[in-house]
């Protein structure tokens, strides 16, 4: 469970400075799709516990990463820029780190065409001024992605991202402590457990999820896969992932969950995954329940299984697959996962017109997808 540092910057682990760049490429690839789409529409980013700025070892930390990002993507768009203006909050406590990063943005001339604000509040406070001067992203289908990293277990409740994602274009990356929650369900009162994990899950259903699990392991995959399922009973989530990324020359994991109502949202958050795994400094991991399976972009029968499990004996629409794909593997479409099935004689394809590449399967094409029974 990690612990705040007590100086104003500190040195970045490996996994926080993969972090930063999957959030960087994420939110690059966000305002390139959103500046060009929502006429008129601000768009509104929000780092919930941002930081200093930089670390002794690296000169970005995630807010001056995101700028970058930003407005790196407005000038790839240029003329074609339709929406409003990009704001940015940056929310921190510590009142030292926050006037540091203001300074460093400053210095830097980092802001660019982004409205920048940095709030010295808890996380929560800030949500509440945010909705205060940022209103419309709270409530409309204006543009809105938060990023939550806190130091440990605690800091988001439940309440909170519940407001994030009541907008009908919001969406969440949540650096997601379960190592740490682990550790404090173990505690038990010792820990204030009760409190702080009713706090994060809005509700008492992690006891149900942890009942009979005493290895810390399967204890942070159950929380996880809860907060997933929790994440998908909020009105219009259907997309949520969560994979571990751990270092290939360290001990140092964490789960990256990120959480949106729409899919192209997933799909380019896997493309910001799949560019850092091709540099082979980290490795992704699944986060299903009791599961340590390493992803493979490029190997599809190793998902065949849980496909079957998912659909053995059903006929089925594009849309419900895909929706299982983007959720459950680290695939953007279903198309490698319906082939390699399709090889082993476990599905059939029903397309109009029929398709002219056995391996191509294009959602308008797709009429139904005949599931067999799983193999024993």
């Amino acid at each position: 469970m990690s612990k705040p540092p007590q100086s104003i910057t500190w040195p970045a682990e490996p996994h926080t400075l993969a972090k930063i760049e999957i959030v960087g490429k994420y939110l690059f690839r966000w305002a390139m799709i959103t500046g060009p789409t929502f006429v008129g529409q601000p768009l509104t980013y929000i780092d919930g516990f941002a930081g200093p700025g930089e670390y002794t070892n690296h000169p970005e930390g995630s807010p001056l990463a995101a700028l970058r990002a930003l407005n790196d993507a407005k000038k790839q768009v240029g003329i074609r820029w339709r929406a409003a203006s990009i704001r940015a909050m940056f929310v921190e406590a510590d009142s030292k780190r926050s006037a540091h990063l203001v300074k460093l943005i400053k210095e830097r001339a980092a802001a660019g065409d982004v409205t920048c604000l940095a709030q010295n509040s808890s996380f929560v406070d800030g949500l509440v001024e945010a909705e205060r001067r940022f209103g419309k992203a709270f409530l409309t289908a204006a543009p809105f992605v938060v990023f939550i990293d806190p130091f440990g277990a605690t800091g988001f409740p439940w309440s909170s991202v519940q407001r994030i994602l009541s907008s009908r274009t919001s969406e969440i990356i949540l650096n997601f402590d379960a190592d740490g929650m682990a550790r404090i369900a173990k505690a038990g009162t010792d820990a204030n457990a009760d409190h702080i994990l009713t706090t994060i899950f809005g509700g008492n259903d992690w006891r149900a999820a942890l009942d009979g699990l005493h290895d810390l392991r399967s204890m942070e995959f159950a929380l996880v896969d809860l907060y997933k399922r929790k994440l998908r009973t909020l009105p219009n989530v259907k997309f949520t992932f969560a994979f571990e990324m751990a270092s290939s020359s360290s001990n140092i994991d964490y789960f990256l969950l990120f959480a949106s109502q729409h899919s192209r949202g997933l799909e380019k958050m896997k493309e910001a995954m799949k560019e850092i795994d091709q540099t082979g400094t980290f490795r992704f991991s699944d986060a299903g329940v009791g599961q340590q399976r390493l992803f493979k972009f490029d190997s599809p029968s190793d998902w065949v299984e849980k496909l079957m499990g998912a659909f053995a004996n059903r006929t089925v629409g594009y849309d419900e697959v895909l929706t299982f794909t983007l959720n459950e593997t680290p695939f953007i479409n279903p198309s490698k996962l319906l082939y390699a099935a399709q090889e082993l004689g476990l599905l059939t394809v029903e397309c109009d017109p029929p398709r002219k590449k056995k391996n191509s399967f294009k959602a308008d094409e797709v009429k139904l997808i005949r599931f067999g029974a799983q193999h024993a």
